[in-house]
């Protein structure tokens, strides 16, 4: 009778971890699907409009392009997508004393 529970025991781990493995084939292959169709939508029709930025930063001692000591920079602008594949883009840049 011992061994019989146990044989049952071990049946029902693995159908305990069939059926995780199952879930996890079955969740992942949703995220591929889902993934593909959302890169599917992404083109350059659907880029439009403009996109703000802002640039901080400081060159390290001696990787400086002017070889002087190190000093900061930075910049604001906006990118414009057309939706035509085109980019343009107005920035406003300045090193930091």
């Amino acid at each position: 009778m011992k061994i019989q529970k146990k044989i049952e025991l071990i049946k029902q781990k693995r159908r305990t971890t069939m059926k995780r493995i199952f879930s996890v084939l079955f969740a992942l292959a949703v995220v591929v699907t889902t993934t593909s169709t959302v890169y599917a939508q992404c083109s350059n029709a659907t880029l439009t409009g403009n996109y703000a930025f802002i640039l901080s930063g400081a060159n390290a001692p001696g990787r400086s392009v002017t070889g002087k000591n190190t000093f900061g920079n930075a910049a604001v602008g906006v990118f414009t997508f057309d939706g035509a594949g085109n980019l343009s883009a107005c920035l406003t840049r300045a090193p930091i004393p």
